[in-house]
């Protein structure tokens, strides 16, 4: 019987969940920041960089982010029509506005809200909240209903230490 708790840290299998992150910033300096800051609490996290919003708009309908972290000083007067498009694509989303604060618009629509608005300082606790929480939506969503209505419990499934 083996005796460490999370086998699954030590490498990680094809079936196995990884978030998909996608990080939208302007300089190669705040990408790596957040990259780093990704995988300090998911070591086989999906970060994808850019520094482009064309980019972002065409990676968040390519892939699947289930994160999007963001600095609205890079989306500027098109940063509504980002978090539309985030959220008519990918429902399920996390956004995070990162850096300089975006100016306060009276009443935004639920589409045109994000999740958090964080300081380049705060990233790394707040991720250290949000991306077990994501962990937990993926494995809920992997559970199947058994012939008697029950659950089965996913193979990767870790349990609470």
């Amino acid at each position: 019987m083996r005796s460490d708790p999370l086998p699954l840290l030590h490498g990680a299998p094809a079936s196995r969940w990884v978030p998909g992150v996608l990080v939208l910033a302007p300089d190669t300096t705040a990408q790596q920041f957040a990259a780093r800051a990704c995988r300090h609490f998911e070591p086989h996290a999906h970060v994808q960089a850019c520094a482009h919003l064309a980019d972002a708009f065409r990676r968040i309908v390519a892939g699947t982010p289930d994160l999007l972290l963001l600095d609205p000083a890079l989306a500027g007067e098109q940063l509504a029509a980002l978090l539309q498009h985030a959220r008519r694509f990918r429902p399920a989303l996390t956004i995070a506005l990162i850096g300089a604060t975006p100016p306060r618009v009276s009443t935004p629509r639920a589409a045109e809200r994000p999740d958090a608005c964080l300081e380049w300082a705060e990233l790394t606790p707040w991720l250290a909240q949000v991306l077990p929480r994501l962990r937990c939506r993926a494995q809920l969503e992997a559970l199947q209903v058994g012939a008697f209505g029950d659950t089965t419990k996913p193979a990767d499934l870790v349990p609470a230490a």
